[in-house]
């Protein structure tokens, strides 16, 4: 079955020739034209990939149509939903679309979420799962795989934030109320002091230390397996990268064998990193947690007599430069 643009009998662009010189419509066109021949052998890869190049130079309902279709045929149902219902929503008026169009468009829906969003607030920018899908208003729903999923909008010191459930086939509603955010605390200009005279002369507890090796072990772990996950991850993005490269597929956008891989090359490779510095992090907190116990161990083994009357005195001091805490007293 033809590509949705050509059952609906009208051109892969605009019906009306571009302006002279306007390559950028003359590319989409001759990549449309591309997707087209591929699409009618049967190669819906190679298709996706041209038309994925033609909509990018050129935001059209007819290549969104014919994009969502081949989508649809290669199970990317959530890309597929997207792309249709911006071509459901621009179909000029007068123009019918394809028989075989809605129910292509019910199939993908029927497989995954969706999330109508009323911001109260235009020119928000909205994040589901942290990535940026718009600023509000959201016209057109955000298509999501079944499970729970974050919304997140922020202009300015005004945010809002909610988790919600996504069952395939059911369109959920999000509704964000903006607030501003608490400011945080000024210091006050003068300088201010407050001394605390603890006790030690009462055993020692070693359970602080305990705690703290503890939480360094499981953090040591969670390193460990950030930096594994992260091996993974690299590894994955470099055998799709090199597969590109030995296919003679490029990564650059509007190229005629732009490999429909390339942007889940760049997922992986922003995951990896994210991984990497995550393990870091992990891994020098678990060490420095590991400082603290024993050094909290050893002190605490240390002997404390009540007729020493040993104590120590912590004095913290805020001013505008900043804030300090000074330890003082007897071991």
């Amino acid at each position: 079955m033809p590509a949705l643009a050509s059952d609906a009998g009208a051109q892969s662009v605009p019906a009306a020739s571009p302006t002279a010189g306007d390559v950028q419509t003359d590319k989409a066109r001759e990549l449309h034209l591309e997707a087209d021949g591929f699409y009618k052998k049967g190669e819906y890869a190679k298709a996706r990939a041209s038309y994925l190049a033609a909509w990018a130079l050129k935001k059209h309902w007819q290549i969104a149509g014919s994009l969502a279709d081949c989508e649809v045929r290669l199970g990317l149902d959530r890309d597929a939903a997207e792309h249709f219902a911006y071509y459901f929503r621009h179909v000029p008026k007068g123009q019918t679309p394809p028989a075989n169009a809605k129910k292509l468009y019910a199939e993908a829906k029927s497989r995954i979420g969706a999330i109508t969003l009323q911001v109260s607030e235009p020119g928000a920018d909205v994040k589901v799962d942290g990535v940026l899908v718009g600023t509000s208003p959201i016209e057109d729903p955000v298509f999501v795989a079944p499970g729970k999923h974050t919304v997140e909008v922020r202009l300015g010191a005004k945010s809002a934030r909610m988790t919600l459930d996504a069952n395939a086939g059911v369109t959920a509603s999000a509704s964000l109320e903006m607030k501003s955010e608490a400011p945080l605390p000024v210091p006050t200009a003068s300088a201010t002091t407050t001394a605390m005279v603890v006790s030690t002369a009462a055993p020692r507890s070693k359970v602080p230390a305990f705690v703290m090796g503890g939480v360094a072990v499981v953090g040591a772990a969670v390193g460990i397996g950030l930096f594994v996950a992260w091996g993974e991850k690299r590894g994955a993005a470099q055998r799709t990268a090199d597969s590109i490269l030995l296919e003679e597929h490029s990564c650059v956008t509007g190229a005629a064998n732009f490999d429909a891989r390339c942007p889940d090359v760049e997922s992986m490779t922003r995951a990896s990193t994210s991984l990497k510095f995550a393990g870091t992090g992990t891994l020098i907190g678990a060490g420095l947690l590991t400082a603290g116990a024993a050094a909290y161990f050893f002190w605490s083994a240390a002997p404390s007599s009540p007729s020493a009357k040993s104590a120590v005195r912590i004095t913290p001091a805020a001013s505008n430069n900043g804030a300090t805490v000074m330890v003082s007293g007897k071991w």
